[in-house]
């Protein structure tokens, strides 16, 4: 192994460990909600994919190790959990290194959008953000359209999905 690749793999090792730690306080508060929704983009999909498919080849074509593979695998599989973004009735979680909460679900807005690239896109703001998130996959999903009609009735919104047109 090179002196580069073994730095670059401690690195690596180095940086999961936090990883695995904001996993962990992810897993333990999706844990004690009873009613949570998973939705995707494919635009929190896409970076591990990719990552995982180039660290594959050029561990194939043999210019890189097995520990730096191996490294490089662990780190992928630590942003797992990270990937789908998780809302329930208590908001959206808020995971870190020191604490993990709920941000609230009266400072998250969700509206519905059309058009684009895909047929539907949920648009989220979080704390009256002017910047959504955008996700793609399991919008339709009956738990999230339920948490987030009775999220729009406790707060005194209109849920976009009810709204006649």
């Amino acid at each position: 192994m090179k002196t580069l690749e073994i730095v670059f793999a401690v690195v690596l090792w180095v940086m999961a460990v936090p990883m695995i730690v904001v996993d962990v306080r992810m897993i333990l508060l999706m844990k004690k909600t009873e009613k949570k929704a998973v939705v995707f983009s494919l635009f929190s999909i896409l970076p591990d994919f990719f990552l995982l498919v180039g660290v594959t080849c050029s561990f194939i074509g043999g210019n890189i190790s097995v520990t730096l593979y191996a490294a490089f695998c662990v780190f992928a599989f630590t942003m797992l959990p990270l990937i789908p973004i998780y809302i329930t009735p208590q908001g959206m979680p808020n995971v870190g290194l020191k604490d993990a909460s709920f941000e609230p679900a009266d400072s998250v807005s969700y509206e519905y959008a059309q058009g684009g690239r895909f047929k539907e896109t949920l648009l989220i703001y979080r704390n009256g953000s002017e910047v959504p998130i955008k996700l793609h996959f399991g919008i339709k999903n009956p738990k999230l359209i339920t948490i987030l009609n009775d999220n729009y009735v406790k707060h005194g919104y209109e849920n976009p999905l009810l709204k006649e047109q």
